[in-house]
């Protein structure tokens, strides 16, 4: 049987798809910044374009970026 026991502090990441003609990267990461603390990780934009499931709501072209955090956190 398995034994109960705290979790450790995680790595904390997220991905964020934007309209690249309407919205630039760096007002994402001054947010995304704001709330979590220092970058750790930034990918280069990546062309979204195997969906067009998106494209009705946020327009077109999409780009996807990751980015991951220096603070770990609590699960």
């Amino acid at each position: 049987m398995g034994n109960v026991k705290p979790f450790g502090l995680e790595k904390l990441f997220t991905g964020v798809i934007i309209n690249s003609s309407q919205i630039n990267i760096s007002q994402v990461k001054q947010v995304l910044i704001g709330k979590f603390g220092e970058l750790d990780y930034e990918s280069n934009a990546i062309d979204f374009t195997h969906t067009s499931y998106y494209a009705k709501e946020m327009g077109e072209p999409l780009c996807k970026y990751f980015f991951s955090f220096k603070k770990l956190i609590n699960p």
